[in-house]
Parts: C-alpha cells; sequence; structure tokens
C-alpha cells in the first residue's frame, strides 16, 4: 500500500515517541501539571516551561485521549523550550491547531526573523527560514482544526495540510538555518505575537518527512 508515490511506513505515528528521528514531542495536555510540559521523547533537555495560564480542553486529535492546550494571548500564555531545530540543515515540524485569530506566532526561535511558523494578516500558515524571501504559506479557516506539518531539507520547504502537500517552495537566497539555544511555542522572541486558539501534540524531527510519512502519522491520528 502506498500514498503519494511511497509505501506507508507505520513506525510513523501521531503517538509513536520512540522513533530515532524524533527530537522532541510535546502533548500539550494536563498529564504533567506542576509548571513544566514534559517533552515526551524521554530527553528532558527539551522539557518546556510553561507561561500564563492556557488551559485545557478537548483534543484535536480523535484517537487521543487526554487534553489539549488552548492559548489566549490576554493571559500571555506560551511555551519556553531550548530549540529542537537548532543549526538543523533539515527539520520536519508537525502540529495540530485550530487558531481563533489570525496575526500570531505558533513557533519561533530566540532571535529575530529566521526560523519561524506563524498566522498573517492575509490568513495563511507561513512559515519563514533564513530570510523573508524564504517563505511558504497555505490558507486557513478560523474555529476549524488543522494536522499541519513543515518540512525543510536545507534546498526547500515543503507545507501539508491535513496529512496532504499542498505548498512547495524553492531555496532563493543562501544562508544556514541557524544555531540558537531558545525557541518559543506561542509568542514570536520578542513577547509579542501570541498566539490564540488550540494547540495539540506538537513535534520536531531531524529529517524531512517524506509525504508518504506526513499522511500516515496524519492518519493513525484518526479512530477507525
Amino acid at each position: 500500500m502506498s500514498y503519494h508515490g511511497g509505501p506507508l511506513d507505520y513506525r510513523f505515528r501521531w503517538n509513536n515517541y520512540n522513533h530515532p528521528a524524533l527530537v522532541a514531542a510535546f502533548d500539550m495536555s494536563s498529564l504533567t501539571p506542576g509548571g513544566l510540559l514534559k517533552n515526551m521523547t524521554g530527553d528532558d533537555t527539551y522539557d518546556a516551561t510553561i507561561n500564563g495560564a492556557p488551559t485545557y480542553v478537548a483534543p484535536l486529535i480523535s484517537a487521543k485521549r487526554t487534553k489539549c492546550m488552548d492559548f489566549n494571548p490576554v493571559n500571555n500564555d506560551y511555551l519556553s523550550i531550548v530549540n529542537p531545530v537548532s543549526g538543523r540543515s533539515q527539520f520536519t515540524i508537525i502540529f495540530w491547531g485550530e487558531p481563533d485569530s489570525s496575526t500570531n506566532i505558533i513557533f519561533s526561535r530566540g532571535g529575530a526573523n529566521n526560523v519561524f511558523i506563524y498566522l498573517d494578516g492575509q490568513i495563511v500558515f507561513r512559515m519563514q527560514v533564513i530570510t523573508s524571501n524564504y517563505l511558504a504559506d497555505i490558507r486557513y479557516i478560523f474555529g476549524r482544526k488543522y494536522m499541519i506539518a513543515f518540512t525543510f531539507d536545507g534546498g526547500d520547504i515543503t507545507l501539508y495540510m491535513d496529512g496532504v502537500k499542498r505548498y512547495w517552495r524553492a531555496k532563493t537566497t543562501g544562508g544556514v538555518n541557524p544555531v540558537d539555544a531558545v525557541a518559543y511555542i506561542g509568542q514570536y522572541f520578542d513577547g509579542s505575537l501570541r498566539y490564540d486558539g488550540r494547540l495539540d501534540n506538537m513535534m520536531f524531527w531531524d529529517i524531512a518527512l517524506t509525504p508518504s510519512q506526513v499522511w500516515e502519522i496524519y492518519r493513525s491520528a484518526h479512530s477507525r
């Protein structure tokens, strides 16, 4: 059985936190209260600190039994983490999101420009790597849940929505993904543009996943 030209790999699942290419994964649930959000891969280097007071609501993943985080910018809700994509020539970021407004950040490194994922005023999910000329984006609707995947292989960016490849952009300028020790989920590096909405199961990989691997993660998250 194949999808998008490649065989399905059943190791790639929304709840398989033991895959060797998975650098960090956060289930965004209330399983680990007390100010720390545990990284599910077992490497406590990437444990997150919860800032503000995000609430816990029904998961965005139908096969999941625990809740997810609801971020409110009025409460200054965001997560501080060690940057799991620091300096990497390849990576993938996957998350489930249900946005309530635009012009806010989902993921950013600890400095200006370069790697970040945001919702802009044009109502698109957008990823930027290295320079403003290196963008990729896909449109979204408020109040609808999505699985979004962004892959970077040093040569291009590919974006997926609900397991399906929706956008690809080739590298247009020079430069490398910068080394940065700090990153954030739910805000820009300077504390602005805080995320408004739900986030569930955010995963960081040290490889650029293939279309069939992204599809299998999406497919595994639905009860069947």
